[in-house]
């Protein structure tokens, strides 16, 4: 399986948006690092990977999203 790494952010409430709007586009997701994140907030940030085929369509998605809490990056495009 190939993933794809958009996005990074420290909020818990920014992943739980996240969720919401790439399940409603039916986006193929995964954070890693979101459990890490909510043991040690601002160590280490939960990374958003999404499915290589729908990279360009979560871009999208999320290009107006602004995270609620400092740090949300999302990493240069390849």
């Amino acid at each position: 399986m190939k993933f794809v790494e958009i996005l990074r952010t420290y909020n818990a409430m920014d992943i739980a948006i996240i969720k919401s709007l790439l399940d409603g586009e039916n986006i193929e997701y995964r954070f890693l690092g979101e459990n890490f994140n909510m043991l040690e907030p601002m160590v280490q940030p939960a990374r958003l990977n999404v499915w290589h085929d729908q990279v360009d369509e979560a871009r999208e998605l999320l290009s107006g999203f602004k995270g609620s809490f400092m740090a949300v990056s999302m990493p240069d495009e390849d």
